[in-house]
């Protein structure tokens, strides 16, 4: 923690205001959320499927990813005007928003699954929002920012990296999606079963991992040229290539293990998995992708 507050001065300032919009934030979730149950207006059940739910999240993640870049801006100005050291906006406002995106899944996540499973268990929700909503929006949060200065100063510092994040991000969703897609179509033909010895789940699995180690090589060579474009290619581009198949080639293990999951949990309680599924695989992605990206950063550059 020290290195970090040493490295991004200023950050000490913006962690209180980080917090407290965690709290705020997905509290007003999940006591929306509580309320929508109340009214009968949303079924006690995780249905990503359902549109109220899936528009309540956006609207905090939104929220939130607002909330904490405008605090880090204003961390910037307050700090500036009174000539105490700061980071620059950009830096500052990067962590922010990276921070709020992987803690706003992980709340998000958390105060659906806490609000339907204490009502279906009779318990009223809005009496477990917040005291889990604090607790776990200070753990979390404090958790993930920390994580999120590390990739922000890995990032900014070998720029070919920051070409990799959105590519590297979106590229395993689309993976996860197109598996969760076949699996969904193959279960409501009664093509599939989930076990171990089955032909058509074990090819799908393996035609996914297949994929990622034929795109992300070639992802990788796209993101030294563009850093090498722009005047950032501080990194040779093996080590590049071989940072995004890597990542590329875990992320895509760990995409097929979440819709696996998700798709069989789905059809096994009565929700669609084309409902389900696609939006659990692309969300999961965005977090463990960043996440990923970060340990073979460190473990190779």
């Amino acid at each position: 923690m020290r290195a970090e507050l040493r490295a991004v001065p200023g950050l000490l300032a913006l962690v209180p205001a980080l917090l407290a919009t965690r709290g705020n934030v997905y509290g007003s979730l999940g006591a929306r959320l509580s309320t929508a149950l109340h009214q009968g207006l949303l079924e006690p059940r995780l249905d990503l499927g359902d549109r109220r739910l899936r528009a309540a999240i956006a609207g905090a993640l939104a929220s939130g990813a607002l909330a904490s870049v405008f605090a880090a801006l204003l961390t910037v100005a307050t700090l500036s005007a009174l000539g105490q050291p700061v980071a620059g906006p950009l830096r500052l406002a990067a962590i922010a928003l990276l921070s709020a995106l992987t803690s706003g899944a992980v709340l998000s996540a958390l105060v659906v699954a806490v609000v339907v499973v204490g009502y279906r268990r009779g318990v009223d929700p809005d009496t477990l929002v917040g005291p889990t909503v604090t607790v776990a929006g200070d753990v979390f949060g404090l958790a993930l920012l920390l994580v999120a200065v590390r990739v922000v100063l890995t990032l900014l510092e070998f720029p070919a990296l920051l070409v990799l994040v959105p590519v590297t991000i979106g590229t395993a969703g689309n993976l996860g999606s197109v598996l969760a897609a076949r699996l969904s179509t193959a279960l409501h033909l009664g093509t599939v079963d989930f076990e171990p010895g089955d032909e058509t789940l074990a090819g799908n699995a393996l035609a996914t991992v297949a994929l990622a180690a034929t795109l992300f090589p070639a992802v990788g060579v796209a993101a030294w040229l563009v850093a090498a474009v722009t005047g950032g290619a501080r990194l040779p581009p093996t080590t590049v290539v071989l940072v995004a198949t890597l990542t590329g080639l875990v992320l895509s293990v760990l995409a097929v293990a979440v819709t696996l999951v998700v798709a069989y949990g789905a059809y096994r309680y009565g929700a669609d998995p084309d409902d389900v599924a696609i939006p659990v695989v692309t969300n999961v992605a965005d977090v463990l992708g960043v996440l990923v990206l970060l340990g073979v950063v460190r473990l190779l550059v």
